[in-house]
């Protein structure tokens, strides 16, 4: 065996002993001088005590009652009569059949979903003091499930069990009714969009349809003049299914003048698309929008009345008192110690 490295290997292990003698010895002085200053000790955890009491009692003494209610998106009743609405507002056209075709359940799904979330951004918006309510509301919302914006849990804070549930069901009532009332504005201001943009095109297929009129009435008389030109006084055909502008002359003189004659008696030919447009506006021009045909959410539970107060926990102040008055104490102790252990060195 090597004598040297045994030799460091003892100094190392003799070294290691007494730093945690020296340790030791300092953990059993740093208990003794606390010891012997107990009674600063004490006197730093009773006056910590009564600060905390005093806390207590001035300024959590109050105790807070907090109704609860749970809402999620409204239900599919609650809004398809507005989704048949904004389905005759802005029809959809297949685009196959070139039909209108109503809205499916998606559509039905996003207008549910536009609406709560309206309805959930505005929760902590509109606590705030109005003109009609000159103080703020104690409301907070919580999401029971964090990956989704809903069910949403609502509280409101109150001086008794009574208001909490009474101001939280009037909270939540008034402000659905100011959502609805806006998106009730906001749908009739675009029905009265949507008619407008109806009759101008409504007066817009009436003028084509009087300039194709009168383009027909400007080919009959030059196919009277060719059909007069050319001595056909009667009708050259025996079907008219394959007829043109070009070939009216063949109908002869007679009919063409006949036609002539009475083409200001003739009714204008509109097409199909002229039709659907007034159907369009004549539904439109009918609808109103009632405040009480929508929600923005629908309750799962129900605004409750609290059973019992909900206040500050008592304990867990006292216990702290009592913990920072010990912690308090002790480093009066030790400083005063220390100081001490100084004067005595010089």
């Amino acid at each position: 065996m090597n004598p040297e490295k045994n030799t460091i290997t003892d100094k190392a292990t003799t070294r290691d002993y007494v730093k945690g003698r020296e340790d030791e010895l300092d953990l059993l002085d740093l208990i003794l001088q606390l010891w012997h200053g107990r009674w600063i000790i004490v006197i730093a955890m009773v006056i910590a005590l009564v600060a905390g009491t005093t806390y207590i009692a001035i300024a959590v003494a109050k105790k807070h009652w907090v109704s609860t209610a749970i809402v999620t998106q409204p239900d599919a009743g609650q809004v398809s009569y507005f989704s048949g609405i904004l389905n005759r507002l802005y029809p959809r056209i297949d685009a196959f059949t070139q039909e209108y075709r109503a809205q499916d359940a998606t559509q039905v799904a996003s207008l549910q979903q536009q609406l709560f979330s309206s309805f959930s951004t505005s929760v902590d918006v509109q606590k705030e003091p109005t003109s009609q309510r000159p103080y703020a509301l104690d409301v907070s919302t919580s999401r029971l499930d964090k990956t989704y914006a809903y069910p949403l849990s609502i509280t409101l804070k109150a001086d008794s069990a009574s208001e909490a549930q009474t101001q939280l069901t009037t909270y939540l009532q008034t402000l659905n009714d100011a959502l609805v009332k806006d998106y009730i504005a906001d749908i009739n201001g675009n029905i009265a969009i949507r008619i407008h943009e109806l009759n101008q095109s409504l007066a817009t297929q009436k003028k084509i349809a009087v300039e194709r009129n009168q383009l027909h009435l400007e080919a009959v008389k030059q196919a009277l003049k060719i059909a007069e030109t050319s001595n056909i006084t009667d009708s050259q055909l025996n079907s008219v299914v394959n007829l043109t502008d070009e070939t009216l002359y063949l109908l002869g003189s007679k009919a063409l003048s006949a036609m002539i004659s009475h083409e200001s008696t003739k009714p204008l030919i509109m097409d199909k698309q002229y039709y659907d447009t007034q159907s369009q506006l004549i539904t439109l021009s009918e609808l109103k929008p009632q405040l009480e045909d929508l929600q923005t959410f629908s309750f799962i539970k129900q605004p409750d009345l609290p059973s019992s107060p909900v206040g500050k926990k008592k304990m867990l102040t006292l216990i702290l008192s009592i913990l920072l008055g010990g912690i308090a104490g002790s480093a009066i102790v030790l400083v005063r110690n220390m100081v001490k252990a100084r004067h005595l060195n010089r």
